[in-house]
Formats: structure tokens, sequence, C-alpha cells
């Protein structure tokens, strides 16, 4: 019995194959989809995101079937596909965090001239963060002021996602 088991299934896997990549990929979407939303759902933390990014896992894989590509082991495929789908929608929301603005610029000029704190309000709110331990101020500022999601403030961190909320 020196026979690899995977490739006993390959060829199982191999005559149940339909014909056309278009036929192929509805085989695939039908099998995974919720797997592959639930992984993307977790990486991205968005239904919206991870609808989007699974969307996009499957199209990319039609593509490559169109191309020729066999996948050896169907499942590991598509979810290399939906990990790099999720690593570029990181990426690029990154990038665009970098640039974001928080105001209208319109309204900058307007908010500027409403400032609606007063010498008060900024004393009790340094007050308040003192008061905080050094991680949970951390955790403060880097939600409210970056702006970050709770998974990226626990990678920031070095903490678990529960012990940051």
């Amino acid at each position: 019995m020196a026979a690899v088991p995977s490739i006993g299934r390959a060829d199982q896997a191999a005559a149940v194959r339909p014909a056309s990549a278009d036929a192929y990929a509805e085989v695939l979407y039908a099998r995974l989809y919720d797997r592959v939303f639930g992984y993307c759902l977790y990486q991205l933390g968005s239904r919206e995101e991870a609808e989007d990014a699974a969307q996009i896992t499957f199209v990319q894989a039609l593509r490559g079937l169109r191309r020729g590509i066999v996948p050896r082991v169907e499942a590991a495929w598509v979810f290399a596909i939906a990990k790099n789908v999720c690593l570029e929608r990181h990426q690029v929301r990154g990038r665009s965090r970098a640039r974001e603005v928080l105001l209208d610029p319109a309204d900058i000029d307007v908010a500027a001239v409403e400032d609606e704190w007063d010498g008060d309000d900024t004393a009790r709110l340094r007050d308040a963060l003192t008061r905080l331990s050094d991680a949970q101020r951390e955790a403060v500022l880097l939600r409210e002021w970056r702006g970050l999601s709770y998974r990226e403030i626990a990678e920031e961190m070095s903490l678990s996602v529960s012990a940051v909320e």
C-alpha cells in the first residue's frame, strides 16, 4: 500500500469534473462559496468586503480554469486565491487609510470656525486618558484617533481581538 491517497482522490475528482471551465467553476462555487465567504469574513471583518472578496475569488478561479489550470486540490487552490484577494484588499485599505480625510475639504474652514472644544473639555479628556493604563490608552487612541479596527489594533499591540474589545 505505497500508493499516495491524494493521487487516487485526484483521479476520482478528475472523473467527476465537468468538461467546460464555466461548468467546473459553477461546481466549485456551489461547493466552496460558504467556506470561502467565512474565511474572507474572518480575514476582513466586514460582510460587504467579505462578499466582494469571495466573488472576486471565484471570478479569478474561473479565469484560471479558462486558461487551462487544472487544480490538484481544488479547495486548497480556491483558498489560496481567496488568501491573495484578502491580502490585496488589506493593502488597498492601508493605502486608502493613509490618504483618508476626516472632513470634507469644503467643511474644514467651517469646522475651524465652529470649534466646539473649550479648555474644559480638553482638560477632562486629558484627565480621562491619564487614568487609563498604558495599554488601554494606546488601544483607545489607535481606535479613535487612527481609526483602526479591533483586528488591526490586536495585530499592532500583539493581543487577541477579544482582549482589545
